[in-house]
């Protein structure tokens, strides 16, 4: 993942006029979504957007799908 790119689009659309934030998370570490998860609520935010590049290839919405069966993916 390239932070530097994600940093320079949240740039772009900031000079735009549109307020943009980025936040790189590893979606196979359940510690990295926690803690995802915990800033977005202690910021009270709620995107109007996400963009989910994980790759994941069973069935239905990503956030329908448990961490059993996610980790079972990449077993």
């Amino acid at each position: 993942m390239n932070r530097l790119a994600m940093r320079e689009v949240a740039d772009n659309f900031d000079k735009e006029g549109y307020k943009a934030d980025y936040q790189f998370v590893d979606v196979s570490d359940k510690v990295s979504v926690a803690e995802a998860v915990a800033l977005c609520r202690a910021k009270s935010f709620v995107p109007d957007i996400l963009i989910l590049n994980a790759g994941v290839v069973f069935g239905g919405y990503f956030h329908e799908n448990s961490f059993f069966e996610i980790e079972k993916h990449w077993e």
